[in-house]
């Protein structure tokens, strides 16, 4: 096992600038993530509809982020992703429900709550890569506060 290590994140608000922000500095300051996305070129696209005004949506109240991953190079950043492999859409309280552990992902898809496009595919191929994504972002999840939708 690679260790890693974790710088200490303030709160931030879910979806947020600062919350990219956050994430953006874990990802990037996480020693396993490069081994462990070394063999991985795939970019994911998070579509979140309803976001409450604070938290700063576009004016649609819709908040998009990707994350690019590139043979152990990965980066988060706003905005749609340049030809996305695989698209994730949902609103917001099924988004943070996800988040915080109170919704699995399977389950909100299964409800129809979530909704998958792109090469499905590869989550199943990649979901090393994914689970090291996750482990990278586990400091910032700790201090993200969540505003009613």
């Amino acid at each position: 096992m690679i260790p890693r290590t974790r710088p200490s994140v303030p709160p931030v608000l879910y979806l947020s600038r600062e919350w990219m922000d956050a994430a953006r500095g874990a990802l990037a300051a996480d020693t396993g993530l490069k081994a462990a996305t070394a063999e991985v070129r795939l970019t994911l696209e998070q579509v979140v509809t309803g976001v409450p005004a604070e938290v700063g949506p576009d004016a649609t109240g819709t908040v998009r982020w990707h994350v690019r991953v590139d043979q152990g190079e990965v980066a988060l950043a706003a905005g749609a992703g340049p030809e996305p492999d695989v698209r994730f859409t949902t609103d917001y309280a099924t988004a943070a429900a996800v988040a915080t552990g109170g919704l699995s992902a399977q389950r909100a898809f299964l409800d129809g709550r979530l909704r998958v496009g792109g090469d499905v595919g590869m989550l199943g191929r990649y979901q090393r890569a994914f689970a090291a994504v996750d482990d990278a972002l586990a400091a910032v999840r700790a201090v993200t506060t969540f505003p009613a939708p």
